[in-house]
């Protein structure tokens, strides 16, 4: 009974993911020249 169910992780997960895409933009940013700042 430890298996966590999708709908009890997709908000925390959706979180995660949007931070992980936060953070690699502020990362590209502050160390990479990139052509392009957005997805597309």
């Amino acid at each position: 009974k430890d298996i966590d169910k999708l709908e009890d992780i997709a908000e925390k997960f959706c979180a995660f993911i949007n931070n992980c895409g936060v953070k690699a933009l502020e990362d590209a940013q502050s160390r990479i020249k990139l052509n392009c700042y957005e997805l597309h």
